[in-house]
């Protein structure tokens, strides 16, 4: 049976740390294990791992890291499984045969594979993302990035790969992109995740913008073909569209 590893970071948010162990117990496929990194909370978040028996393979730490990207590779130095998916707190599985639907579509261990999720705005607004139809879902992997609590990464990349803690906002794009230069891609046609909007990379701040644009830049300079003066024209002006209308 294929081993699916859910590496589950958080800070002081025991009601999504909550919510996210709770859609992993209701899960129906077995061979899981859940890697919880801490990072240090003091809002009980800790107690409420001390205290969690519903899930059978849990492994928790809890202390102090170097930041988000820091603490998703100390998960990654802890798995062990065929693959690898990130659900922070927060976010959660979309149904209690999530994992199951996923399991059964899996062929190539070595491939990596990307599904759909939930995207949840608001108290009432939300969409299915990427809503394009299986056939032309190879298409638009091409100029989309797909959600990260949808990918499946398999273990011949995690082994090797790391998030980059020189990017700040971004290091998820990154990984995501050289997963995609690096492997075979492959669609799962299933809703696997509810994707809460309001990490880090999606937060507006005048204060991030800076650093936003500059990890956006060079993201598209390491992974965009074309010229680098077409590359950097473009980036600046998304950069000007999104400051006008507030990264809406």
């Amino acid at each position: 049976m294929i081993t699916i590893d859910i590496v589950c970071v958080c800070l002081n948010d025991r009601p999504g740390l909550s919510a996210t162990l709770r859609s992993i117990a209701a899960q129906s496929y077995e061979s899981l294990k859940v890697i919880v990194v801490d990072g240090g909370s003091t809002d009980g978040s800790v107690e409420l791992l001390g205290k969690q028996t519903a899930i059978k393979n849990l492994d928790w730490s809890t202390g102090s890291d170097g930041g988000i990207y820091d603490a998703m590779n100390k998960g990654l130095e802890r798995s062990s499984g065929d693959f690898v998916m990130f659900l922070n707190a927060g976010d959660t599985l979309f149904c209690s045969d999530s994992i199951a639907n996923l399991a059964s579509e899996i062929g190539d261990l070595d491939c990596l594979y990307f599904s759909r999720c939930r995207v949840l705005t608001g108290a009432k607004e939300q969409e299915i993302y990427p809503s394009c139809t299986p056939e032309v879902a190879g298409l638009w992997c091409q100029k989309n990035l797909p959600a990260h609590s949808a990918m499946l990464f398999p273990r011949c990349f995690t082994e090797v790969n790391r998030y980059d803690l020189f990017l700040k906002i971004a290091s998820d794009n990154d990984f995501k992109f050289r997963a995609l230069a690096q492997l075979d891609v492959r669609f799962l046609d299933v809703v696997c995740s509810n994707f809460c909007v309001g990490g880090i990379s999606t937060k507006f701040s005048l204060r991030n913008l800076k650093t936003r644009y500059r990890e956006r830049l060079v993201n598209e300079l390491k992974y965009t073909k074309g010229g680098v003066g077409i590359t950097v024209m473009r980036v600046s002006l998304i950069f000007i569209v999104k400051l006008v209308f507030r990264l809406r």
